[in-house]
């Protein structure tokens, strides 16, 4: 059952992080339950209650800092991250899935994950994902025009 999975999703995507951080590359990492142990533990928060309210804000952001300073921490070092979410029950995208869109990674999410429905499309994502042509360490320069100016940036 959902409720006995212990997931150090964190701690696993720490540790690929580390062992790319002198040469840059790309981390491949499945989700298939909420990370409840080691680094990057959270807790679940997904309430009902708090739909259609002010507190519903919070549900959209990150629950924890190490995820916002590991994605820093990724982009400094060309690290890109791709998430494959395969759960069944509650994972906090909000927390785990920033790093994907700031590191320039891509995140997968089957809802409710199933074998027989999504296999094959996990399967093909996964394959066009590892096959792709990929560049990294590159450098782009962005330039504005007068009266617009670049705010924040990755990297």
């Amino acid at each position: 059952p959902e409720s006995e999975n212990q997931s150090c999703f964190g701690a696993a995507v720490y540790a690929a992080t580390q062992v790319l951080a002198e040469c840059g590359g790309k981390v491949v990492a499945q989700q298939t339950s909420l990370p409840n142990i080691g680094l990057g533990a959270l807790k679940f928060r997904d309430n009902a209650e708090v739909y259609g309210s002010g507190k519903e804000r919070d549900l959209y952001v990150s629950a924890d800092e190490f995820y916002p300073k590991l994605t820093n921490e990724c982009a400094l070092n060309n690290v890109c991250v791709d998430i494959f979410c395969c759960a069944s029950g509650y994972c906090d995208l909000a927390s785990t899935g920033e790093m994907s869109r700031k590191t320039s990674g891509q995140l997968y999410y089957y809802a409710n994950f199933n074998t027989t429905k999504d296999g094959l499309a996990f399967e093909n994502d996964l394959r066009s994902n590892i096959l792709r042509k990929t560049v990294f360490r590159s450098v782009m320069a962005v330039r504005a025009s007068k009266g617009l100016e670049v705010v924040d940036y990755f990297g």
